[in-house]
């Protein structure tokens, strides 16, 4: 039998036209010591210095059978961003197939936020970039993700000849 697996993926653009990129930041890993059996206390153990280095993303999240694709956009801005969703568009729906027995099924959204972005502790970086294809060919990026942002860089630049014309 084969099981999906399905994410949703947000394009967050902002009005200079930048795309919004995040990195989850290494994050100290604590462990519980005991401390003469009273008190616990927390050890810092530091990440492994040849760990691959992280990638880029754009927000996204995975979905349960009976999620909506927009709910969980809206909670992943929230929670990662402390932002409100603005527009919300679908883009485009895509499927690999991961193994024998598991396929990804992939829909995209782009659109905007508001609100100013505040990011918890640290833990998340953020960055606009410029949207063009050098650009997002030379990001460490999720390679499906720099599939679509290559795809809608195509889609926004027909979508804006459009609106000029």
């Amino acid at each position: 039998m084969i099981k999906l697996i399905s994410t949703v993926g947000f394009i967050i653009l902002n009005e200079e036209n930048k795309i919004l990129l995040i990195k989850q930041c290494k994050e100290k890993k604590a462990e519980e010591v005991e401390n003469n059996g009273k008190i616990a206390v927390l050890k810092i153990k530091e990440e492994k210095e040849n760990e691959a280095e992280e990638e880029w993303t754009i927000p996204f999240g995975n979905l349960e059978e009976d999620d909506d694709l927009r709910d969980i956009i809206k909670k992943k801005v929230k929670d990662c961003l402390d932002c409100e969703l603005g527009e919300c568009i679908y883009f485009n729906l895509y499927f690999y197939n991961i193994s024998d027995n598991f396929i990804k099924k992939a829909s995209y959204f782009y659109g905007t936020i508001s609100g100013k972005i505040k990011t918890k502790e640290n833990l998340v970086l953020f960055q606009w970039m410029d949207l063009n294809k050098d650009e997002i060919d030379k990001l460490n990026l999720i390679s499906e993700q720099k599939e679509a942002l290559n795809d809608f860089l195509n889609f926004y630049q027909v979508k804006d000849l459009n609106k000029s014309t």
